[in-house]
Protein backbone atom coordinates (compact mmCIF):
# COMPACT_ATOMS: atom_id res chain seq x y z
CA UNK A 1 0.00 0.00 0.00
CA UNK A 2 1.62 3.33 -1.02
CA UNK A 3 2.66 5.73 1.74
CA UNK A 4 0.77 9.03 1.58
CA UNK A 5 2.50 12.41 1.37
CA UNK A 6 0.93 13.51 4.64
CA UNK A 7 2.30 10.43 6.42
CA UNK A 8 5.80 11.16 5.13
CA UNK A 9 5.47 14.75 6.28
CA UNK A 10 4.28 13.74 9.76
CA UNK A 11 7.10 11.19 10.07
CA UNK A 12 9.67 13.82 9.01
CA UNK A 13 8.36 16.27 11.62
CA UNK A 14 8.47 13.54 14.28
CA UNK A 15 12.07 12.69 13.33
CA UNK A 16 13.11 16.33 13.48
CA UNK A 17 11.47 16.80 16.88
CA UNK A 18 12.98 13.58 18.24
CA UNK A 19 16.43 14.49 16.87
CA UNK A 20 16.27 17.94 18.51
CA UNK A 21 15.29 16.46 21.88
CA UNK A 22 17.92 13.72 21.73
CA UNK A 23 20.73 16.01 20.54
CA UNK A 24 19.85 18.53 23.29
CA UNK A 25 20.08 15.73 25.84
CA UNK A 26 23.44 14.59 24.44
CA UNK A 27 24.92 18.10 24.50
CA UNK A 28 23.63 19.27 27.90
CA UNK A 29 23.28 16.22 30.14
CA UNK A 30 26.27 15.29 32.34
CA UNK A 31 26.21 11.60 31.45
CA UNK A 32 23.79 11.20 28.52
CA UNK A 33 24.87 7.76 27.32
CA UNK A 34 24.24 6.15 30.71
CA UNK A 35 20.75 7.61 30.67
CA UNK A 36 20.15 6.39 27.09
CA UNK A 37 21.48 2.95 27.99
CA UNK A 38 18.98 2.64 30.82
CA UNK A 39 16.14 3.82 28.54
CA UNK A 40 17.30 2.06 25.36
CA UNK A 41 14.02 0.15 25.09
CA UNK A 42 12.34 3.47 24.25
CA UNK A 43 14.61 4.06 21.27
CA UNK A 44 13.84 2.62 17.82
CA UNK A 45 15.62 -0.55 16.69
CA UNK A 46 17.28 -0.75 14.28
CA UNK A 47 18.08 2.94 14.64
CA UNK A 48 17.15 4.74 11.38
CA UNK A 49 20.11 6.06 9.39
CA UNK A 50 18.32 9.29 8.50
CA UNK A 51 17.67 10.00 12.19
CA UNK A 52 21.28 9.21 13.07
CA UNK A 53 22.62 11.66 10.48
CA UNK A 54 20.26 14.39 11.72
CA UNK A 55 21.48 13.90 15.32
CA UNK A 56 25.14 13.87 14.21
CA UNK A 57 24.56 17.10 12.32
CA UNK A 58 23.00 18.76 15.39
CA UNK A 59 25.84 17.61 17.68
CA UNK A 60 28.73 18.38 15.33
CA UNK A 61 29.77 21.26 17.62
CA UNK A 62 30.97 18.55 20.05
CA UNK A 63 32.68 15.86 17.95
CA UNK A 64 33.36 13.64 20.97
CA UNK A 65 29.64 13.46 21.74
CA UNK A 66 28.89 12.72 18.06
CA UNK A 67 31.42 9.87 18.05
CA UNK A 68 30.21 8.39 21.34
CA UNK A 69 26.58 8.41 20.17
CA UNK A 70 27.53 6.86 16.84
CA UNK A 71 29.34 4.01 18.64
CA UNK A 72 26.45 3.65 21.10
CA UNK A 73 23.91 3.36 18.27
CA UNK A 74 26.10 0.77 16.51
CA UNK A 75 26.55 -1.41 19.60
CA UNK A 76 23.22 -1.00 21.44
CA UNK A 77 20.61 0.03 18.88
CA UNK A 78 21.32 -2.48 16.06
CA UNK A 79 22.56 0.27 13.75
CA UNK A 80 24.32 -1.02 10.63
CA UNK A 81 25.91 2.17 9.30
CA UNK A 82 25.87 2.66 5.55
CA UNK A 83 28.41 4.66 3.58
CA UNK A 84 26.58 7.96 4.09
CA UNK A 85 26.47 7.39 7.87
CA UNK A 86 30.20 6.67 7.94
CA UNK A 87 30.90 9.67 5.74
CA UNK A 88 28.93 11.92 8.10
CA UNK A 89 30.79 10.91 11.27
CA UNK A 90 34.09 10.94 9.38
CA UNK A 91 33.47 14.49 8.12
CA UNK A 92 32.66 15.72 11.63
CA UNK A 93 35.78 14.12 13.15
CA UNK A 94 38.16 15.08 10.33
CA UNK A 95 36.98 18.71 10.27
CA UNK A 96 37.59 18.89 14.03
CA UNK A 97 41.06 17.35 13.74
CA UNK A 98 40.16 14.04 15.42
CA UNK A 99 42.08 12.11 12.80
CA UNK A 100 42.82 8.78 14.50
CA UNK A 101 39.20 7.75 15.24
CA UNK A 102 38.16 9.17 11.86
CA UNK A 103 40.63 6.98 9.97
CA UNK A 104 39.83 3.94 12.13
CA UNK A 105 36.12 4.19 11.25
CA UNK A 106 36.47 5.11 7.59
CA UNK A 107 39.44 3.12 6.25
CA UNK A 108 37.36 -0.07 5.71
CA UNK A 109 34.98 1.99 3.55
CA UNK A 110 37.89 3.37 1.53
CA UNK A 111 38.93 -0.20 0.73
CA UNK A 112 35.39 -1.45 0.02
CA UNK A 113 33.75 1.25 -2.12
CA UNK A 114 34.84 2.86 -5.40
CA UNK A 115 36.49 6.25 -4.94
CA UNK A 116 33.80 8.25 -6.81
CA UNK A 117 31.08 6.78 -4.56
CA UNK A 118 33.07 7.59 -1.42
CA UNK A 119 33.79 11.15 -2.54
CA UNK A 120 30.14 11.77 -3.46
CA UNK A 121 29.07 10.61 0.00
CA UNK A 122 31.64 12.86 1.68
CA UNK A 123 30.57 15.89 -0.32
CA UNK A 124 26.90 15.24 0.58
CA UNK A 125 27.62 14.72 4.27
CA UNK A 126 30.14 17.48 4.96
CA UNK A 127 29.43 21.14 5.70
CA UNK A 128 28.94 23.51 2.77
CA UNK A 129 31.87 25.56 4.09
CA UNK A 130 34.81 25.10 1.71
CA UNK A 131 37.30 25.25 4.59
CA UNK A 132 35.71 22.22 6.24
CA UNK A 133 35.36 20.38 2.91
CA UNK A 134 39.05 21.01 2.21
CA UNK A 135 40.00 19.57 5.61
CA UNK A 136 37.86 16.47 5.09
CA UNK A 137 38.95 15.70 1.51
CA UNK A 138 42.59 16.52 2.33
CA UNK A 139 42.56 13.83 5.00
CA UNK A 140 40.91 11.39 2.57
CA UNK A 141 43.63 12.24 0.02
CA UNK A 142 46.26 11.43 2.63
CA UNK A 143 44.58 8.12 3.54
CA UNK A 144 44.23 7.10 -0.10
CA UNK A 145 47.89 7.95 -0.70
CA UNK A 146 48.84 5.28 1.85
CA UNK A 147 46.73 2.62 0.11
CA UNK A 148 47.86 0.57 -2.92
CA UNK A 149 45.55 2.22 -5.45
CA UNK A 150 45.20 5.26 -7.72
CA UNK A 151 42.21 6.62 -5.79
CA UNK A 152 44.40 9.41 -4.44
CA UNK A 153 44.59 10.91 -7.93
CA UNK A 154 40.79 10.71 -8.25
CA UNK A 155 40.50 12.61 -4.94
CA UNK A 156 43.02 15.25 -6.00
CA UNK A 157 41.21 15.84 -9.30
CA UNK A 158 37.84 16.07 -7.53
CA UNK A 159 39.25 18.67 -5.13
CA UNK A 160 40.52 20.74 -8.05
CA UNK A 161 37.12 20.51 -9.71
CA UNK A 162 35.37 21.80 -6.56
CA UNK A 163 37.94 24.56 -6.04
CA UNK A 164 39.23 22.99 -2.80
CA UNK A 165 42.86 23.34 -1.76
CA UNK A 166 44.63 20.22 -0.39
CA UNK A 167 46.67 20.59 2.78
CA UNK A 168 50.47 20.53 2.57
CA UNK A 169 50.55 17.19 4.38
CA UNK A 170 48.13 15.50 1.97
CA UNK A 171 49.97 17.01 -1.00
CA UNK A 172 53.26 15.57 0.29
CA UNK A 173 51.63 12.17 0.84
CA UNK A 174 50.33 12.14 -2.75
CA UNK A 175 53.77 13.03 -4.17
CA UNK A 176 55.42 10.35 -2.05
CA UNK A 177 52.93 7.78 -3.35
CA UNK A 178 53.70 8.76 -6.94
CA UNK A 179 57.45 8.60 -6.26
CA UNK A 180 57.10 5.13 -4.74
CA UNK A 181 55.31 3.98 -7.91
CA UNK A 182 57.96 5.54 -10.18
CA UNK A 183 55.44 8.00 -11.63
CA UNK A 184 57.85 10.94 -11.83
CA UNK A 185 56.16 12.73 -14.72
CA UNK A 186 52.75 12.50 -13.05
CA UNK A 187 54.30 13.79 -9.82
CA UNK A 188 55.62 16.91 -11.58
CA UNK A 189 52.23 17.51 -13.21
CA UNK A 190 50.52 17.18 -9.83
CA UNK A 191 53.06 19.53 -8.29
CA UNK A 192 52.43 22.18 -10.96
CA UNK A 193 48.63 21.83 -10.66
CA UNK A 194 48.78 22.01 -6.86
CA UNK A 195 50.84 25.20 -6.88
CA UNK A 196 48.40 26.78 -9.35
CA UNK A 197 45.42 26.19 -7.02
CA UNK A 198 47.25 27.55 -4.00
CA UNK A 199 48.78 24.57 -2.18
CA UNK A 200 51.48 25.78 0.20
CA UNK A 201 54.71 23.81 0.41
CA UNK A 202 55.93 23.15 3.95
CA UNK A 203 59.05 21.66 5.52
CA UNK A 204 57.92 18.19 4.40
CA UNK A 205 57.62 19.17 0.73
CA UNK A 206 61.29 19.83 0.02
CA UNK A 207 62.47 16.32 0.93
CA UNK A 208 59.89 14.98 -1.53
CA UNK A 209 61.27 17.31 -4.22
CA UNK A 210 64.79 16.03 -3.53
CA UNK A 211 63.54 12.44 -3.75
CA UNK A 212 61.79 13.17 -7.03
CA UNK A 213 64.91 14.73 -8.55
CA UNK A 214 67.08 11.81 -7.44
CA UNK A 215 64.60 9.33 -8.93
CA UNK A 216 64.98 11.13 -12.26
CA UNK A 217 68.78 10.92 -11.90
CA UNK A 218 68.99 14.71 -11.50
CA UNK A 219 71.03 14.42 -8.34
CA UNK A 220 72.91 17.70 -8.95
CA UNK A 221 69.60 19.59 -8.83
CA UNK A 222 68.70 17.72 -5.66
CA UNK A 223 71.97 18.86 -4.16
CA UNK A 224 71.19 22.44 -5.26
CA UNK A 225 67.96 22.34 -3.23
CA UNK A 226 69.98 21.25 -0.20
CA UNK A 227 72.49 24.06 -0.74
CA UNK A 228 69.75 26.71 -1.16
CA UNK A 229 68.93 26.27 2.51
CA UNK A 230 65.40 24.86 2.22
CA UNK A 231 64.41 22.87 5.31
CA UNK A 232 65.29 19.25 4.47
CA UNK A 233 65.49 16.17 6.63
CA UNK A 234 68.68 14.18 7.09
CA UNK A 235 67.09 11.46 4.94
CA UNK A 236 67.28 13.88 1.97
CA UNK A 237 71.02 14.24 2.46
CA UNK A 238 71.29 10.45 2.75
CA UNK A 239 69.46 10.12 -0.56
CA UNK A 240 71.75 12.54 -2.41
CA UNK A 241 74.87 10.92 -0.92
CA UNK A 242 73.58 7.47 -1.87
CA UNK A 243 72.84 8.60 -5.45
CA UNK A 244 76.33 10.02 -5.92
CA UNK A 245 77.93 6.92 -4.41
CA UNK A 246 75.88 4.57 -6.62
CA UNK A 247 77.24 6.49 -9.64
CA UNK A 248 80.81 5.96 -8.31
CA UNK A 249 81.08 9.73 -7.85
CA UNK A 250 82.65 9.43 -4.41
CA UNK A 251 84.20 12.90 -4.62
CA UNK A 252 80.76 14.53 -4.98
CA UNK A 253 79.40 12.37 -2.14
CA UNK A 254 82.22 13.52 0.14
CA UNK A 255 81.51 17.15 -0.80
CA UNK A 256 77.88 16.73 0.31
CA UNK A 257 79.07 15.21 3.59
CA UNK A 258 81.42 18.16 4.13
CA UNK A 259 78.52 20.53 3.43
CA UNK A 260 76.45 18.77 6.08
CA UNK A 261 79.17 19.30 8.66
CA UNK A 262 79.47 22.98 7.73
CA UNK A 263 75.73 23.37 8.44
CA UNK A 264 76.19 21.72 11.82
CA UNK A 265 74.43 18.50 10.83
CA UNK A 266 75.72 15.41 12.59
CA UNK A 267 76.73 12.60 10.24
CA UNK A 268 74.89 9.37 11.00
CA UNK A 269 75.96 5.77 10.53
CA UNK A 270 73.38 5.34 7.74
CA UNK A 271 74.81 8.34 5.83
CA UNK A 272 78.43 7.18 5.90
CA UNK A 273 77.39 3.58 5.36
CA UNK A 274 75.83 4.53 1.99
CA UNK A 275 79.27 5.42 0.64
CA UNK A 276 80.89 2.39 2.30
CA UNK A 277 78.25 0.14 0.70
CA UNK A 278 78.87 1.41 -2.84
CA UNK A 279 82.66 1.38 -2.44
CA UNK A 280 82.42 -2.30 -1.39
CA UNK A 281 80.10 -3.01 -4.33
CA UNK A 282 82.56 -1.51 -6.81
CA UNK A 283 85.63 -2.95 -5.07
CA UNK A 284 87.14 0.45 -4.17
CA UNK A 285 89.27 -0.67 -1.23
CA UNK A 286 90.77 2.79 -0.60
CA UNK A 287 87.40 4.52 -0.18
CA UNK A 288 86.04 1.61 1.90
CA UNK A 289 89.03 1.79 4.26
CA UNK A 290 88.73 5.57 4.54
CA UNK A 291 85.06 5.44 5.55
CA UNK A 292 85.62 2.59 8.02
CA UNK A 293 88.18 4.81 9.75
CA UNK A 294 85.78 7.78 9.65
CA UNK A 295 83.08 5.71 11.35
CA UNK A 296 85.51 4.64 14.06
CA UNK A 297 86.77 8.22 14.62
CA UNK A 298 83.18 9.49 14.97
CA UNK A 299 82.35 6.72 17.49
CA UNK A 300 79.85 5.20 15.07
CA UNK A 301 81.78 1.89 15.15
CA UNK A 302 83.80 0.30 17.97
CA UNK A 303 87.42 1.47 18.25
CA UNK A 304 88.48 -2.14 17.67
CA UNK A 305 85.94 -3.59 15.19
CA UNK A 306 87.00 -7.18 15.87
CA UNK A 307 85.69 -6.79 19.43
CA UNK A 308 82.12 -6.53 18.17
CA UNK A 309 81.86 -7.94 14.65
CA UNK A 310 78.35 -9.20 15.50
CA UNK A 311 77.00 -5.72 16.31
CA UNK A 312 78.51 -4.24 13.14
CA UNK A 313 77.13 -6.98 10.87
CA UNK A 314 73.64 -6.70 12.38
CA UNK A 315 73.71 -2.88 12.20
CA UNK A 316 74.76 -2.90 8.53
CA UNK A 317 72.12 -5.53 7.69
CA UNK A 318 69.38 -3.50 9.39
CA UNK A 319 70.39 -0.57 7.18
CA UNK A 320 70.20 -2.85 4.12
CA UNK A 321 73.93 -2.44 3.40
CA UNK A 322 74.75 -6.03 2.49
CA UNK A 323 78.06 -5.37 0.71
CA UNK A 324 79.38 -3.60 3.79
CA UNK A 325 78.03 -6.40 5.99
CA UNK A 326 79.76 -9.04 3.81
CA UNK A 327 83.05 -7.11 4.13
CA UNK A 328 82.87 -7.38 7.93
CA UNK A 329 81.65 -10.99 7.74
CA UNK A 330 84.61 -12.01 5.58
CA UNK A 331 87.02 -10.23 7.96
CA UNK A 332 85.51 -12.12 10.88
CA UNK A 333 85.91 -15.44 9.05
CA UNK A 334 89.50 -14.67 8.05
CA UNK A 335 90.32 -14.05 11.72
CA UNK A 336 88.49 -17.20 12.86
CA UNK A 337 86.11 -15.09 14.92
CA UNK A 338 83.13 -17.01 16.33
CA UNK A 339 80.09 -15.09 15.21
CA UNK A 340 76.73 -15.48 16.96
CA UNK A 341 73.90 -17.31 15.20
CA UNK A 342 71.86 -14.07 15.11
CA UNK A 343 74.57 -12.45 12.96
CA UNK A 344 74.43 -15.31 10.46
CA UNK A 345 70.62 -15.24 10.36
CA UNK A 346 70.50 -11.46 9.97
CA UNK A 347 73.05 -11.53 7.13
CA UNK A 348 71.29 -14.44 5.40
CA UNK A 349 67.95 -12.63 5.54
CA UNK A 350 69.42 -9.33 4.31
CA UNK A 351 71.20 -11.00 1.37
CA UNK A 352 68.01 -12.85 0.44
CA UNK A 353 65.95 -9.64 0.53
CA UNK A 354 68.48 -7.92 -1.73
CA UNK A 355 68.30 -10.90 -4.15
CA UNK A 356 72.00 -11.72 -3.75
CA UNK A 357 71.34 -15.44 -4.02
CA UNK A 358 74.89 -16.70 -4.61
CA UNK A 359 76.24 -14.95 -1.51
CA UNK A 360 73.20 -16.11 0.47
CA UNK A 361 73.91 -19.71 -0.58
CA UNK A 362 77.52 -19.39 0.60
CA UNK A 363 76.42 -18.03 3.99
CA UNK A 364 73.81 -20.80 4.31
CA UNK A 365 76.44 -23.40 3.47
CA UNK A 366 78.74 -22.06 6.21
CA UNK A 367 75.82 -22.11 8.65
CA UNK A 368 75.03 -25.72 7.74
CA UNK A 369 78.65 -26.75 8.22
CA UNK A 370 78.74 -25.09 11.65
CA UNK A 371 75.41 -26.57 12.70
CA UNK A 372 73.71 -23.18 13.06
CA UNK A 373 69.91 -23.45 13.07
CA UNK A 374 68.03 -20.88 10.99
CA UNK A 375 64.68 -19.59 12.24
CA UNK A 376 61.65 -20.34 10.01
CA UNK A 377 61.04 -16.69 9.12
CA UNK A 378 64.56 -16.20 7.78
CA UNK A 379 64.37 -19.54 5.96
CA UNK A 380 61.17 -18.41 4.25
CA UNK A 381 62.86 -15.25 2.94
CA UNK A 382 65.96 -17.22 1.90
CA UNK A 383 64.04 -19.95 0.04
CA UNK A 384 61.81 -17.37 -1.65
CA UNK A 385 64.94 -15.59 -2.88
CA UNK A 386 66.73 -18.66 -4.27
CA UNK A 387 63.52 -19.93 -5.88
CA UNK A 388 63.30 -16.76 -7.95
CA UNK A 389 66.97 -17.02 -8.96
CA UNK A 390 68.57 -18.89 -11.84
CA UNK A 391 68.13 -22.68 -11.44
CA UNK A 392 71.33 -24.48 -10.47
CA UNK A 393 72.43 -27.66 -8.72
CA UNK A 394 73.29 -25.84 -5.48
CA UNK A 395 69.75 -24.50 -5.21
CA UNK A 396 68.27 -27.93 -6.00
CA UNK A 397 70.35 -29.52 -3.23
CA UNK A 398 69.41 -26.87 -0.64
CA UNK A 399 65.67 -27.10 -1.36
CA UNK A 400 65.73 -30.92 -1.38
CA UNK A 401 67.63 -31.08 1.93
CA UNK A 402 65.31 -28.57 3.57
CA UNK A 403 62.22 -30.53 2.52
CA UNK A 404 63.77 -33.81 3.67
CA UNK A 405 64.34 -32.15 7.05
CA UNK A 406 60.63 -31.20 7.16
CA UNK A 407 60.93 -27.54 6.22
CA UNK A 408 58.23 -26.96 3.64
CA UNK A 409 58.71 -23.97 1.30
CA UNK A 410 55.74 -21.93 0.16
CA UNK A 411 54.00 -23.70 -2.71
CA UNK A 412 54.03 -20.52 -4.82
CA UNK A 413 57.82 -20.07 -4.46
CA UNK A 414 58.61 -23.71 -5.21
CA UNK A 415 56.21 -23.72 -8.18
CA UNK A 416 58.02 -20.74 -9.71
CA UNK A 417 61.36 -22.53 -9.36
CA UNK A 418 60.12 -25.85 -10.78
CA UNK A 419 58.43 -24.09 -13.71
CA UNK A 420 61.67 -22.25 -14.53
CA UNK A 421 63.54 -25.57 -14.42
CA UNK A 422 61.03 -26.98 -16.91
CA UNK A 423 61.48 -24.05 -19.28
CA UNK A 424 65.23 -24.63 -19.20
CA UNK A 425 64.84 -28.34 -19.98
CA UNK A 426 65.95 -29.54 -16.53
CA UNK A 427 63.26 -32.22 -16.53
CA UNK A 428 64.99 -34.69 -14.20
CA UNK A 429 65.55 -32.07 -11.51
CA UNK A 430 62.01 -30.71 -11.93
CA UNK A 431 60.50 -34.18 -11.54
CA UNK A 432 62.49 -34.94 -8.38
CA UNK A 433 61.56 -31.63 -6.78
CA UNK A 434 57.90 -31.95 -7.71
CA UNK A 435 57.51 -35.52 -6.47
CA UNK A 436 59.26 -34.73 -3.17
CA UNK A 437 57.03 -31.68 -2.68
CA UNK A 438 53.86 -33.66 -3.41
CA UNK A 439 55.03 -36.46 -1.09
CA UNK A 440 55.35 -33.79 1.61
CA UNK A 441 51.77 -32.64 0.80
CA UNK A 442 52.88 -29.34 -0.74
CA UNK A 443 50.20 -28.66 -3.35
CA UNK A 444 52.03 -27.04 -6.24
CA UNK A 445 50.33 -24.48 -8.47
CA UNK A 446 49.10 -25.54 -11.88
CA UNK A 447 51.75 -24.06 -14.17
CA UNK A 448 54.69 -26.29 -13.21
CA UNK A 449 52.48 -29.41 -12.96
CA UNK A 450 51.04 -28.70 -16.41
CA UNK A 451 54.49 -28.28 -17.95
CA UNK A 452 55.62 -31.60 -16.50
CA UNK A 453 52.44 -33.39 -17.54
CA UNK A 454 52.88 -32.23 -21.12
CA UNK A 455 56.52 -33.40 -21.04
CA UNK A 456 55.60 -36.83 -19.63
CA UNK A 457 52.82 -37.48 -22.15
CA UNK A 458 54.69 -36.25 -25.23
CA UNK A 459 57.81 -38.27 -24.41
CA UNK A 460 56.27 -41.61 -23.51
CA UNK A 461 56.44 -41.36 -19.71
CA UNK A 462 52.76 -42.15 -19.23
CA UNK A 463 53.21 -43.87 -15.86
CA UNK A 464 54.83 -40.72 -14.51
CA UNK A 465 51.93 -38.71 -15.92
CA UNK A 466 49.34 -40.95 -14.25
CA UNK A 467 51.36 -40.83 -11.01
CA UNK A 468 51.35 -37.02 -11.10
CA UNK A 469 47.60 -37.00 -11.76
CA UNK A 470 46.92 -39.35 -8.82
CA UNK A 471 49.07 -37.32 -6.41
CA UNK A 472 47.38 -34.07 -7.40
CA UNK A 473 43.98 -35.73 -7.09
CA UNK A 474 44.87 -36.97 -3.59
CA UNK A 475 45.81 -33.44 -2.49
CA UNK A 476 42.72 -31.86 -4.03
CA UNK A 477 44.62 -30.22 -6.88
CA UNK A 478 44.04 -30.36 -10.61
CA UNK A 479 45.53 -29.37 -13.98
CA UNK A 480 44.24 -27.11 -16.71
CA UNK A 481 41.99 -28.56 -19.41
CA UNK A 482 44.70 -28.59 -22.11
CA UNK A 483 47.06 -30.68 -19.96
CA UNK A 484 44.27 -33.10 -19.10
CA UNK A 485 43.44 -33.44 -22.80
CA UNK A 486 47.08 -34.26 -23.55
CA UNK A 487 46.95 -36.99 -20.89
CA UNK A 488 43.63 -38.34 -22.20
CA UNK A 489 44.94 -38.47 -25.77
CA UNK A 490 48.16 -40.21 -24.73
CA UNK A 491 46.26 -42.83 -22.72
CA UNK A 492 43.82 -43.51 -25.56
CA UNK A 493 46.63 -43.85 -28.12
CA UNK A 494 48.39 -46.27 -25.75
CA UNK A 495 45.23 -48.40 -25.50
CA UNK A 496 44.57 -47.51 -21.84
CA UNK A 497 40.98 -46.38 -22.33
CA UNK A 498 39.72 -47.39 -18.88
CA UNK A 499 42.40 -45.27 -17.21
CA UNK A 500 41.38 -42.42 -19.52
CA UNK A 501 37.77 -42.86 -18.28
CA UNK A 502 39.01 -42.47 -14.69
CA UNK A 503 40.87 -39.26 -15.60
CA UNK A 504 37.78 -37.97 -17.43
CA UNK A 505 35.62 -38.61 -14.36
CA UNK A 506 38.06 -36.54 -12.31
CA UNK A 507 37.89 -33.77 -14.90
CA UNK A 508 34.09 -33.85 -14.66
CA UNK A 509 34.26 -33.58 -10.86
CA UNK A 510 36.57 -30.56 -11.07
CA UNK A 511 34.49 -29.05 -13.91
CA UNK A 512 37.54 -28.94 -16.19
CA UNK A 513 36.11 -30.05 -19.53
CA UNK A 514 36.15 -28.91 -23.13
CA UNK A 515 34.58 -30.12 -26.36
CA UNK A 516 37.93 -31.74 -27.27
CA UNK A 517 37.81 -33.78 -24.01
CA UNK A 518 34.46 -35.24 -25.09
CA UNK A 519 35.69 -35.85 -28.65
CA UNK A 520 38.66 -37.86 -27.34
CA UNK A 521 36.56 -39.98 -24.98
CA UNK A 522 33.61 -40.56 -27.33
CA UNK A 523 35.97 -41.65 -30.12
CA UNK A 524 37.84 -43.97 -27.74
CA UNK A 525 34.65 -45.58 -26.42
CA UNK A 526 33.31 -46.07 -29.94
CA UNK A 527 36.59 -47.75 -30.87
CA UNK A 528 36.17 -50.07 -27.84
CA UNK A 529 32.55 -50.80 -28.97
CA UNK A 530 31.21 -49.16 -25.78
CA UNK A 531 28.50 -47.41 -27.80
CA UNK A 532 26.04 -46.89 -24.94
CA UNK A 533 28.67 -45.13 -22.83
CA UNK A 534 29.74 -43.13 -25.86
CA UNK A 535 26.14 -42.05 -26.51
CA UNK A 536 25.72 -40.98 -22.86
CA UNK A 537 28.83 -38.83 -23.17
CA UNK A 538 27.52 -37.44 -26.46
CA UNK A 539 24.28 -36.38 -24.78
CA UNK A 540 26.17 -34.87 -21.84
CA UNK A 541 28.37 -32.91 -24.25
CA UNK A 542 25.35 -31.40 -25.99
CA UNK A 543 23.68 -30.65 -22.66
CA UNK A 544 26.75 -28.72 -21.51
CA UNK A 545 26.87 -26.74 -24.76
CA UNK A 546 30.28 -28.17 -25.73
CA UNK A 547 29.39 -29.33 -29.22
CA UNK A 548 32.52 -29.15 -31.46
CA UNK A 549 32.69 -27.52 -34.90
CA UNK A 550 30.63 -29.12 -37.70
CA UNK A 551 33.48 -30.98 -39.42
CA UNK A 552 34.67 -32.52 -36.14
CA UNK A 553 31.11 -33.39 -35.11
CA UNK A 554 30.46 -35.19 -38.41
CA UNK A 555 33.62 -37.29 -37.96
CA UNK A 556 32.60 -38.00 -34.38
CA UNK A 557 29.11 -39.36 -35.12
CA UNK A 558 30.41 -41.65 -37.84
CA UNK A 559 31.95 -43.68 -35.00
CA UNK A 560 28.44 -44.76 -33.96
CA UNK A 561 27.77 -46.46 -37.32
Amino acid sequence: MPISTSFRWRRSVAHRTFACILSSLLLHHNNPLSLLRSKSSLLPRPFPSSLLRRILSLTRSNPNISLRFFLFASSHLSLFPNLLDLATIFSILAAAGHLFPASHLFCPALRSYPAPTVLDALVRSSSCCKIFQSKVLSFVLELYSNLPSWNAMETFNRMRKFGLVPSSQSFNALLNMLCSNGECRTAWLVCAAALRIGVEMDHGSWPVMVRLLCLEDKVQRGEMLLNLGFPCRLSSYDLVVDCYASRRDFKAAIQVLNGMEERGLKLRLSTLCSVLEESCRFGNVRIAGFFMKEMIVRDLLPMVPSVDFDWIIISFCELGKTYAAMLIFQKALSRNFDLESTSYACLLGALAQKRREKEALKVFDIMSQNGIVVDPGTLDVFVSSICSAEPMEEVDAVIMNLMKNDFLPKASDLSIYVAENCRRGRWKESTELLHLALDKCVLMTGSCCCLLMNHFCRNGFLDLGIGLHEKLKGLGGFLDVDSYNVLLEALVVDGRTMEAVGVFDCMRTKNVLSSFSFVIMISALCHEKELRKAMNLHDEMLKLGLKPDIATYKRLITGFQ
